[in-house]
């Protein structure tokens, strides 16, 4: 009886031991197989790390539906985003709160953000994203000149939504290049430093507004350094015409 014991003991150990482990299959082996990766460390101009930045990879050269795959750096500016199909990708940027603006944005930062090519070869890349400099903080109120009340967006007659007031940033050098940013009756707008600027508002009922125009004459630049706050007073002349 116990010899009977001991075979039985050896023959169940056998099958425990001698089973061939089964080849992973199913949607973790095709991520391993057919998804990369792209990290790396996100430092300002001084080549100090920058937390809580917004790091977002979009795709290049081809369409894409969906959430754009991101990650937000930690203390020591490091981020990582998995699951990237092959192909080509920007990494983008961002953080308002400091002043960052978006380093894709090619009037502050002109071709500054790097660039990763994932494929079976190449399937983890690591980059370092360089932010900054600072914006310049530009607070204002829009008023109506004559009757000094705050001015409110006008609604569109035939569609009921209302129409933006539109601050155009324009770029006295590099071809004019400019940006729109719809705003309210109070407003902030980050304004890239160290560069001859014209600022624009238009609003539907109002004169054109330029601040480096006055008295029908080209007027001074507008102008901010690195991380300068400044609030302006917009007054707009009603359009009688």
């Amino acid at each position: 009886m116990p010899r009977v014991h001991a075979f039985a003991v050896v023959i169940i150990g056998c099958v425990s031991a001698c089973t061939p482990a089964k080849k992973q299959s199913g949607p973790q082996q095709q991520e391993v197989n057919h998804t990369g990766v792209i990290s790396g460390t996100v430092m300002n101009q001084r080549g100090e790390p920058v937390a809580d930045v917004t790091v977002s990879v979009p795709p290049v050269g081809r369409p894409f539906m969906g959430i754009i795959p991101s990650d937000q750096t930690g203390r020591e500016g490091k981020f990582w985003v998995g699951r990237l199909e092959w192909g080509k990708y920007v990494v983008c940027a961002h953080k308002e709160a400091d002043g960052y603006r978006e380093i894709c944005d090619s009037v502050f930062t002109k071709d500054s953000a790097p660039t990763v090519t994932l494929s079976p070869q190449v399937p983890v890349a690591s980059v370092q994203v360089t932010i900054g400099p600072k914006a310049g903080t530009l607070t204002g109120k829009i008023e109506d000149s004559v009757t000094g009340l705050p001015v409110n967006p006008i609604t569109d007659a035939f569609t009921g939504a209302p129409q933006a007031v539109v601050l155009r940033v324009r770029l006295l050098t590099d071809n004019g290049r400019y940006f729109d940013q719809a705003i309210g009756r109070h407003f902030t707008a980050l304004i890239p430093p160290d560069a001859d600027l014209e600022l624009e508002v238009r609003a539907p009922g109002y004169q054109l507004w330029r601040f480096s125009v006055h008295g029908g004459r080209r007027g001074k630049p507008f102008r901010m350094k690195s991380g300068e706050k400044r609030t302006l007073r917009i007054q707009l002349r009603p359009d009688l015409r």
